[in-house]
């Protein structure tokens, strides 16, 4: 899990901005490339937690292989976990 100081305080009106703040640090520690925001239904916001789903590709030996990101970030402490699929 990450730290994000720079989203506090954050807001759940913010959800867009949020999705795209942390762009950045998925793009330098998740290895994906390509990273986009899929904007149908995304962000989706619940209390303190707010869930932002992109689009990637993943770099490998053999080419590029698409992916899904989704990442989780608990408002209440700035912090975020990412999935890849």
């Amino acid at each position: 899990m990450a730290s994000l100081a720079f989203l506090a305080p954050v807001t759940a009106l913010a959800g867009d901005d949020i999705c795209t703040k942390l762009m950045p640090d998925i793009l330098a520690n998740y290895k994906v490339e390509n990273l986009e925001v899929m904007r149908n239904g995304n962000p989706y916001v619940s209390k303190e937690l707010v869930s932002c789903v992109y689009r990637a590709t993943r770099p490998e030996l053999y080419g590029d292989i698409p992916v899904m990101v989704t990442a989780l970030l608990n408002t209440a402490n700035n912090r975020f976990s990412v999935e890849i699929r």
